[in-house]
C-alpha cells in the first residue's frame, strides 16, 4: 500500500528525508503532536541517497512538521517524489544488540575509537543542512562499539529505534507520546500467576491484534518499562523547561528496550572516521543506521495470551439468561476498503493503521507462541441486528403467534424496585470508618446495576433478583418474592497497590466472613470482575468462590462481634 504524505509534495524534484527532529506538542491534547522533519533535494538521476554525488552543488533544504502518527513511515535516508515513497539504494548491516553494551549519547558526543576521541557527528561523515544543524546535534542516538569485525562503531537514532520497536500504529504512536500507555493496554494485563513465562495481554478494541507483541513487552520486559519511562520523562522535562513563546518542542530519547539480546538487520550509511594507529593515520569504518528492516528480540515470555478489551465476540458465559440484554443495532451498508494510496490529508489515528502495521513489520520473536484466547466473560446479552429500514420500536411485540397473522400486542414491562438499604451493614461502615480515620481512605464504589446511595455518601449494591442455578441464597430470605441482599465494595489505591473490602449482608443466623482481595500484581481490578466474581459467591454460597479467581489474593477477615467495631476496624488495618 502506497502512502502520499502531501506535507513532501514541493516540486517534481526528488528529496531525501535527512533527519527527524523534535516533536512538537500541541496546546490542546486532542491535536496530534507533530515531528520535525528535515528534508534535502536530490538530483532526478540520484544513485545512493546519501552520497554527495546524488545532490545538486547547492542543494535546497525543507523542514516540515508532520503528524506523529505517520512516524513509521518517515525513515531516514528514504527518499520521496511529489509525496509518494520511491525504491533507493542502500548499505545494510546486521548484528546483536545488547542492552548493556548500548550507550545513550547526544549526536554531538565525542567517542573514542582505538586511542582517538573522535566527534560522532561531522560534516564529512553526513551532509545536513544549517538548518537541521542545531536539531541533528542534540538529537539522542544509541552507540554500540565493535557490532561486526568491520564496523568500529553504530550509531542507531533514538527515534529510528522507536519507530521499530514502539511505533506499531498511529493511534498507538500518539499515545505514547501524550503519555496514555492505559488507553492502550488495559492494566491488567501480567504475566499469568501459575505460568510466569505466559503472558496475558487486555487490549483495547482500538489496536491490532498483531500490535501485541510490541505491547506485552513495555509491560513485561523490566528494561523496556524503565526505558518507556526515561522516554515519557525526558519529553515532558524537555516541555516544561522550554522557554519560548510557539509550542514546546522535545527530543525522543530511547535505548534498547529489550533485557535480552535481539538481532537487527538495518539500512543505511557507512561513515568514516580517521583514527591514529601508531604514527600512522588510518580510517575506520562507523555505521549510521537509518531504516530497521528487522528485529528479532527475545521476550521476557514464552506464549502471549491476546484478549481484546469490549470484545465484540460471544463469551463463553453468552448462554446465561442473567445477563442484561442489549439493543440490536443495524446492519451496516457494506463499504469499499481497498484504497491503494492512503494520503495524509486523512487523520493518521483514523486510517492509516494497517498501513502503518505493515510497515513497522510487526517484529516477533520467533519462539513465542501468540495465542488468541476466547473471550471469557461478556456483559450483555446478544441480539440480531436489524436490517436497514425495519423502522424503530413502537412499543410493541410479537404475541409469538405461529399462525402468521403478525398481529402485535403492547408490551408487559415490569420495573423491579431497588431493594432498600440493609440494616446488618451498618457495623461494617462503621468500621470502615474508623479504617480511614486512620489513614486508609477506602471508597465504597457501584459495580452492579442495582445500586443506592447511603445519605453519608456509602454505596450499597445489590445482587440480581434472578440467578441462574441459585435458588434462595442471594435473596434476604427463603420465600417467594424476597428482596435480593445487598454487598458492600470498598476500594483503595495505596503504595502503588489496589486493595478491596468486600461484605456482604447477613441472612438469618448466617456467619460469614469481610473479604480482604488484592490482584497478584496489584493491579486495578476491574468491576465487571467484581460483579461476575459475586455471581460466582451466590452460586457457591459463599467465598469458597474465589477458588477460580487464580489471580487475585482474598484473605476472610471475621468478624467478632463481641470485641465490637474498634476491634473490628484493626482487624481490617492488620491485613493492609
Amino acid at each position: 500500500m502506497a502512502v502520499k504524505i502531501e506535507d513532501f509534495r514541493f516540486d517534481d524534484k526528488p528529496w531525501r528525508i535527512t533527519w527527524l527532529g523534535r516533536l512538537v506538542y500541541p496546546p490542546s491534547s486532542r491535536t496530534e503532536p507533530r515531528i520535525t522533519v528535515h528534508l534535502t533535494e536530490l538530483l532526478p538521476e540520484f544513485g545512493d541517497p546519501f552520497s554527495a554525488d546524488s545532490q545538486p552543488k547547492s542543494p535546497r533544504y525543507k523542514q516540515v512538521a508532520v503528524k506523529v502518527g505517520f512516524i513509521p513511515f518517515l525513515k531516514i535516508g528514504s527518499v520521496w517524489l511529489e509525496g509518494v515513497r520511491v525504491p533507493a539504494q542502500s548499505r545494510e548491516v546486521e548484528c546483536t544488540l545488547v542492552h548493556e553494551k548500548c550507550q545513550l549519547v547526544r549526536f554531538d558526543s565525542k567517542v573514542r575509537i582505538g586511542n582517538t576521541w573522535e566527534p560522532i557527528f561531522a560534516p564529512n561523515r553526513y551532509r545536513v543542512g544549517l538548518d537541521a544543524l542545531t536539531e541533528v546535534n542534540s538529537s539522542w542516538v544509541v552507540l554500540l562499539h565493535d557490532p561486526t569485525p568491520a564496523i568500529r562503531l553504530l550509531v542507531i537514532p533514538a527515534t529510528t529505534l522507536f519507530q521499530r520497536a514502539m511505533a506499531t500504529s498511529p493511534k498507538a504512536v500518539r499515545r505514547l507520546v501524550l503519555g496514555q500507555f492505559d488507553k492502550i493496554v488495559d492494566p491488567s494485563s501480567a504475566p499469568l500467576l501459575d505460568d510466569p513465562k505466559t503472558f496475558f495481554l487486555l487490549l483495547f478494541k482500538d489496536f491490532d491484534d498483531a500490535e501485541g507483541p510490541a505491547l506485552a513487552n513495555l509491560i513485561a520486559d523490566p528494561i523496556a518499562s524503565q526505558e518507556y519511562a526515561r522516554f515519557r520523562k525526558a519529553l515532558t522535562i524537555e516541555s516544561a523547561n522550554y522557554q519560548g513563546r510557539e509550542q514546546p518542542p522535545a527530543h525522543i530519547k530511547l535505548n534498547l528496550p529489550f533485557k535480552n539480546p535481539a538481532r537487527l538487520k538495518a539500512r543505511g550509511k557507512f561513515m568514516p572516521f580517521k583514527v591514529l594507529e601508531g604514527k600512522k593515520d588510518v580510517t575506520k569504518w562507523g555505521f549510521l543506521a537509518t531504516d530497521i528492516t528487522d528485529l528479532q528480540p527475545r521476550f521476557c515470555f514464552d506464549r502471549l495470551i491476546v484478549e481484546r478489551k469490549n470484545n465484540a465476540n460471544k463469551g463463553q458465559n453468552a448462554g446465561d439468561p442473567d445477563l442484561a440484554p442489549t439493543w440490536g443495532g443495524r446492519i451496516r451498508s457494506p463499504v469499499e476498503l481497498d484504497k491503494p494510496v492512503v494520503t495524509s490529508a486523512v487523520d493518521p489515528a483514523d486510517d492509516l493503521e494497517a498501513a502503518c502495521i505493515e510497515e513497522s513489520g510487526n517484529f516477533n520473536d520467533p519462539l513465542v507462541t501468540i495465542i488468541k484466547d476466547q473471550k471469557l466473560v461478556q456483559q450483555y446479552r446478544s441480539r440480531a441486528r436489524q436490517p436497514r429500514g425495519a423502522g424503530e420500536s413502537d412499543g410493541t411485540a410479537s404475541t409469538g403467534d405461529l399462525s402468521g397473522k403478525g398481529s402485535t400486542t403492547e408490551l408487559d414491562i415490569e420495573v423491579a424496585p431497588t431493594p432498600e438499604i440493609p440494616i446488618t451493614l451498618d457495623v461494617f461502615f462503621d468500621a470502615l470508618a474508623l479504617v480511614v480515620k486512620a489513614g486508609y481512605p477506602f471508597e465504597t464504589i457501584p459495580i452492579s446495576s442495582s445500586f443506592r446511595q447511603r445519605p453519608d455518601s456509602g454505596v450499597v449494591n445489590f445482587l440480581p433478583r434472578h440467578i441462574r442455578r441459585v435458588r434462595s441464597w442471594h435473596l434476604t430470605s427463603d420465600s417467594a418474592g424476597a428482596a435480593p441482599r445487598g454487598y458492600v465494595v470498598a476500594e483503595l489505591f495505596q503504595g502503588s497497590v489496589w486493595r478491596y473490602l468486600i461484605e456482604i449482608q447477613r441472612k438469618g443466623a448466617e456467619t460469614l466472613a469481610l473479604l480482604y482481595v488484592r490482584h497478584y500484581q496489584g493491579q486495578r481490578i476491574e468491576k465487571r470482575e467484581l460483579e461476575q466474581f459475586m455471581l460466582s459467591v451466590a452460586r457457591e454460597n459463599g467465598w469458597g468462590a474465589k477458588e477460580y479467581f487464580k489471580k487475585w489474593v482474598c484473605i476472610p477477615i471475621k468478624h467478632r462481634p463481641k470485641k465490637g467495631t474498634l476491634a473490628f476496624s484493626q482487624d481490617i488495618i492488620k491485613q493492609l
